[in-house]
């Protein structure tokens, strides 16, 4: 029988020993998994813990890690370019806690950040816990963890990215810690669940989107150092009821809050100086706004659609009243114009339908296309201030109760449809020097019986008088064309006097039902004229004397039985 050595049985103690030995690493975590070998920065590993096995990296400057999807860096998208960081790999599941530290290569490393797209399409995850260290949440870590019902932010955390919990459908609540400088892009957008959130006071600037489309949100808790809201930040929150804008801020972007239909009331701060295009469009409950003198800038749209809304108080120090500002307000009755205001922009009151009396100041100098057309209610009585140089297209057309207008002698343009549609219409005095009146100004206007025209008048526009009451209208001596359809419809006018300087009348003049039973030309020359001008020829002409042959040889207007010369 063979003997052992003395070196072997030393070594088969050794072994002995070594096997029951517990490895230090796991008196931490009995679960850990550390990878061992050399450190290779900036290359996935995983490390399990807790029972799930999630993927690190190692930045080789901080000596820190950042969780990463198993895929880094070279992630792949899915149909709508979500980060699908997991394929072919088992995602984690219901909760996660993520450790404080890893172990990599022998030595461990602090987690300091969930890097992008880290859990982005793990619907399976119901709750996470974030470790105290952890300071960056990235671009879309998160992104439609739709099962994801709860969230623990440690205290330590800075900045949350863009997406970062977009579409995290269940999550009903979140609390973000005071150390939280930044909230990202489309941060919380379509959280449909999310109820109630309060932003922390060294948020300086709410980003574009960041709330967008969580139509449960009903509060939201605004810190006094808030700036900056950017566009779309609570667009389609449905469900919000109240929220208090701080005193510092300055800016409400593009449809910041488009569609806040629960949206009951707001005070704009004095501090304000834009406003955006649709900030507060299809706030339905608004009943007031105060608009501050600050403003600076208004978008398109403002308070479009505020159909609640019933009166709004203008501060004296603005300008300009913005396109489609209060447009669609339905319910609006009362408005007050400041002196100051010198430019009623783009549809402003369009659709205001219960708008009544309005006084225009005396600093006003423009009123733009559109501006209270559908206004039904405006009226009976308009005055347009001296001073106003220009009435847009259609600036009151369909203004159903304005039986007058007094129109300045500053006017110089009147748009097409400028007084269309005014059905009761029955008093409107155009200043003497202007030279024409756009198309269509006063078509529809069934009560207006008679106009004065301008003097200096150069032309009748196409289809100027159209569909409307006239019954005699005196035309200026300087006219020289009257325009394409200009009394067309017109069943009421029956005698026309036409002076010397009518050179041409256009197509569909006196068609579609006018019939004049006589006409008056002072023109030795007969005017021309087209196939359609007239739509029957039974019309008595009367032309200057020692001219009935020339009209009587002329091809079309030979066409009339009656043409005799003045005496």
């Amino acid at each position: 029988m063979k003997t052992m050595s003395f070196f072997q049985v030393s070594l088969t103690v050794i072994c002995v020993m070594s096997m029951m030995i517990v490895p230090a690493s796991c008196t931490k975590d009995n679960d850990d998994s550390p990878v061992t070998g050399p450190i290779e920065y900036g290359k996935t590993f995983s490390y399990t813990f807790e029972g799930n096995t999630l993927y690190y990296v190692i930045d080789s400057l901080s000596q820190s890690a950042t969780l990463v999807a198993p895929l880094y860096p070279d992630y792949p998208k899915d149909e709508i370019l979500r980060i699908d960081g997991w394929q072919g790999y088992e995602q984690p599941k219901g909760n996660v806690t993520i450790p404080e530290s890893v172990e990599y290569g022998g030595k461990r490393f602090p987690v300091t950040a969930i890097g992008e797209g880290a859990f982005s399409l793990c619907s399976d995850i119901t709750s996470v816990t974030l470790p105290e260290g952890i300071t960056t949440i990235g671009a879309s870590a998160f992104d439609t963890c739709t099962g994801l019902t709860t969230v623990n932010l440690p205290g330590s955390l800075t900045s949350i990215e863009k997406w970062a919990f977009a579409d995290c459908k269940s999550m009903s609540a979140i609390e973000l810690p005071e150390s939280l400088t930044a909230i990202g892009p489309n941060c919380f957008n379509g959280n449909e669940s999310l109820t109630a959130v309060t932003i922390p006071s060294r948020i300086k600037t709410i980003c574009i989107a960041a709330f967008v489309n969580c139509t449960s949100l009903a509060t939201v808790n605004l810190p006094e150092g808030l700036t900056t809201i950017e566009d779309y930040a609570f667009s389609y929150c449905y469900s919000l009821s109240e929220i208090n804008l701080p005193e510092g801020l300055t800016t409400i972007g593009d449809f910041a809050f488009d569609q806040c239909k629960s949206l009951s009331a707001i005070i704009l701060p004095e501090k304000l100086t834009i406003m955006g295009d649709h900030c507060f469009t299809g706030a339905e409950l608004i009943t007031t706004v105060t608009v501050p003198g600050s403003i600076q800038s208004f978008g398109e749209g403002v308070f479009m659609d505020c159909t609640g809304l019933t009166t709004a108080i203008l501060n004296e120090k603005l300008t300009t009243i913005g396109t489609f500002m209060f447009a669609n307000c339905t319910n609006l009755t009362t408005v007050n114009l400041p002196e100051g205001i010198t430019t009623i922009s783009y549809a402003a009151f369009n659709r205001c339908s219960n708008l009544k009396g309005i006084t225009f100041p005396s600093t006003l100098t423009t009123i733009e296309d559109w501006a209270f057309q559908y206004a039904e209610k405006i009226g009976p009585d308009i005055v347009i201030p001296e001073g106003v140089t220009s009435i847009g297209r259609a600036a009151f057309g369909d203004c159903y109760s304005m039986e007058s207008i007094t129109l300045p002698s500053t006017l110089q343009t009147v748009g097409e449809f400028a007084l269309a549609a005014c059905t009761i219409l029955n008093n409107v005095t155009f200043p003497d020097h202007l030279t024409h009146l756009a198309s269509t100004a006063l078509q529809g206007c069934t009560s207006l019986t008679n106009c004065h025209l301008p003097a200096q008048m150069e032309y009748i526009d196409d289809w100027l008088f159209t569909n409307s009451g006239i019954t005699h209208i005196d035309i200026p001596e300087h006219v020289t064309r009257i325009g394409e359809g200009a009394f067309q419809k017109c069943m009421s006018l029956h005698e026309l006097s036409l002076p010397a300087s009518v050179a041409e009348l256009a197509d569909s003049v006196f068609t579609l039902g006018t019939s004049l039973e006589s006409l008056t030309l002072d023109s030795p020359v007969p005017p021309t004229v087209t196939e359609t001008t007239f739509e029957t020829y039974t019309t008595a002409i009367t032309v200057p004397s020692g001219t009935g042959n020339a009209y009587r040889s002329h091809e079309i207007w030979g066409r009339f039985a009656i043409i005799t010369e003045e005496e």
